[in-house]
């Protein structure tokens, strides 16, 4: 049986121009994973990778909390299928057009204005990414240059598929990637155990889902595991 542990990537930067890079916290959460693979003495047959910014920071910050266990695992093979979905260019590009026709859109960015605590703000930008989210899988967000749900699926569907084929016998396979594919994978596997929209969007940074597979097939194990974080670094953005 081989297991696959998707790992998403550490707390970004959704306050700062450039979403796309490793807040401190995120570092120190995937270096603490890192710490904890190298504790339980985990051995990985193979590492993927996304071809993000932060996804491969991730990666190399948990290298680093591993230490010298790090060394006895092999280099990670980069997949473009690992991306996260077009949440990016959803919010900086799609939200001021939608928000102008979109009632519950337009409520929403006032309640990130209106928030009192970093908390409530937090929470706040969470609600107005899944009600972006939600309707791009609905494809009512479309236009030419963003890549639908569809497509989406797809290529995430293949990279998975590349993975199973490409471990074959494998015990333990690490891939580190994104928020919304490891919920479309959780989706896949197991509809019940997400929102009606198909898409998981409660994933801690750095957390762990694992899947199997058996006899081909794959099995979802565990999701959302975050046994290397104390609970002041649990963050969703």
């Amino acid at each position: 049986m081989t297991r696959i542990h998707l790992i998403r990537h550490g707390k970004a930067s959704p306050e700062s121009e450039n979403y796309d890079e490793l807040h401190v916290r995120g570092q120190e959460q995937s270096r603490l994973l890192g710490v904890h693979y190298a504790a339980r003495g985990a051995h990985f047959d193979a590492w993927y990778c996304g071809p993000l910014t932060r996804q491969r920071d991730t990666l190399t910050h948990i290298l680093q909390g591993a230490g010298t266990q790090a060394h006895a695992w092999p280099e990670a093979n980069e997949l473009s299928g690992l991306a996260e979905a077009p949440v990016d260019t959803l919010m900086k590009r799609d939200l001021f057009l939608r928000a102008q026709t979109d009632e519950v859109a337009a409520t929403m960015i006032g309640g990130i204005s209106n928030a009192e605590t970093e908390q409530e703000r937090h929470r706040a930008i969470e609600r107005l990414v899944e009600h972006m989210v939600v309707l791009w899988v609905k494809g009512e967000i479309a236009r030419e240059g963003l890549e639908t749900y569809p497509v989406f699926a797809s290529r995430v569907h293949n990279a998975l598929s590349t993975i199973a084929v490409e471990s074959a016998g494998a015990r333990d396979v690490a891939v580190v990637t994104s928020n919304n594919v490891i919920g479309w994978v959780v989706a896949h596997l197991d509809p019940t155990s997400v929102p009606h929209h198909g898409m998981l969007h409660r994933v801690w940074n750095s957390s762990i889902t694992e899947v199997a597979v058996v006899d081909g097939a794959l099995r979802l194990q565990a999701i959302n595991q975050v046994p290397h974080l104390p609970e002041e670094l649990l963050t969703f953005l």
